[in-house]
């Protein structure tokens, strides 16, 4: 018996770790797009980089804390 469920706890780690390695890159691509927009709005406006960080940092902040009508 102990061999069927580790039998099924590898089964189970296989099947879990391309979702996982998935959304990993995801969650990779989504930090690049961030910082090509960070990198665009510092090129645009002048200001430091830090300025746009900020911003980027507020703003996921007030929409994280349930502020859905933030961006209305």
């Amino acid at each position: 018996m102990h061999d069927e469920i580790e039998q099924k706890i590898q089964g189970e780690i296989r099947r879990r770790a391309p979702e996982q390695a998935d959304f990993l890159q995801q969650e990779k691509h989504k930090l690049l797009h961030t910082q090509d927009t960070l990198d665009a709005l510092q090129e645009i406006t002048g200001l430091p980089r830090v300025e746009p960080e900020k911003l980027a940092k507020d703003v996921r902040s007030s929409y994280d804390q349930g502020g859905k009508d933030f961006f209305q």
